[in-house]
């Protein structure tokens, strides 16, 4: 018991180390809406049977409201809702420690990034609060979208810091990266409104993040080869690269008209 708690000790003070009280409240802030997502997304799958006194009053439309319902989604919460914040917390600690071994920084500028992405997962809370009703994307969804940008925060960091020592392998900016994601998302819709869409409706949303993703894979990639054969800068010929994929952004247009 002490191990485990000496362990989230060392998580939860993580976070102290790389950020300064600012941007440590932020993530408790976003933590909580991990917390709330998390306690959403466990209360979906909960169904509560209605208990019908048909045999005691001659009509069926007579039912029992499951006062077991609000007892079990408030034990529900009281657990998931501290679990994730903390949770979510210790993980912002661990992104943050990574970032600064990759970095050599005290307080690592993609923290800052890192943090903002945590007000992500109010989303749904949020949207429950104002409509009453649950968001599109699910917190499952949430998780995976907010991954993946961390990986790729996590992997720019990592090629600045080892090419440090090599400045034409220097990874362009997080700014055209963010383009280039941009321009892949164009791709996957243009193939929703496509005649192909019928193949890509039934997820809609992995068909923009998959296209987003995949053209970021192929242009990082692709633009690297070129720049370590032809030893140019590798910065240079990104930034080239994507002016070229700039006709992508027409695809959806093309599609509609």
């Amino acid at each position: 018991m002490r191990e485990i708690e000496r362990g989230l000790g060392g998580l939860l003070s993580a976070g102290d180390r790389v950020a300064g009280g600012w941007w440590r409240a932020l993530a408790w802030f976003g933590s909580l809406g991990l917390g709330l997502s998390l306690f959403m997304l466990l209360a979906r799958g909960i169904h509560f049977e209605y208990h019908s006194f048909e045999d005691i009053i001659a009509t069926s439309a007579f039912q029992l409201y499951p006062e077991q319902q609000d007892w079990w989604l408030y034990i529900l919460a009281i657990a998931a809702v501290p679990f994730g914040t903390i949770l979510g917390y210790a993980i912002w600690g661990c992104l943050g420690t990574w970032f600064q071994k990759a970095q050599s920084a005290s307080e690592p500028p993609y923290i800052r990034l890192a943090t903002i992405l945590y007000l992500v997962w109010w989303v749904d809370p949020l949207t429950f609060l104002i409509s009453h009703h649950f968001a599109t994307l699910s917190a499952y969804d949430l998780g995976v979208a907010f991954t993946l940008v961390n990986m790729i925060l996590l992997g720019h960091a990592w090629l600045q810091g080892q090419c440090r020592s090599k400045s034409q392998l220097a990874p362009p900016p997080l700014s055209l990266l963010a383009a280039v994601a941009v321009l892949g998302a164009f791709v996957g819709i243009s193939l929703l409104v496509s005649p192909l869409g019928t193949w890509f409706l039934g997820a809609p949303i992995w068909t923009v993040l998959g296209s987003a993703l995949g053209t970021v894979l192929l242009w990082m990639g692709g633009t690297f080869l070129w720049a370590r054969n032809s030893l140019k800068s590798w910065e240079v010929l990104a930034g080239k690269a994507a002016i070229a994929l700039l006709p992508l952004s027409v695809l959806p247009l093309l599609e509609l008209f």
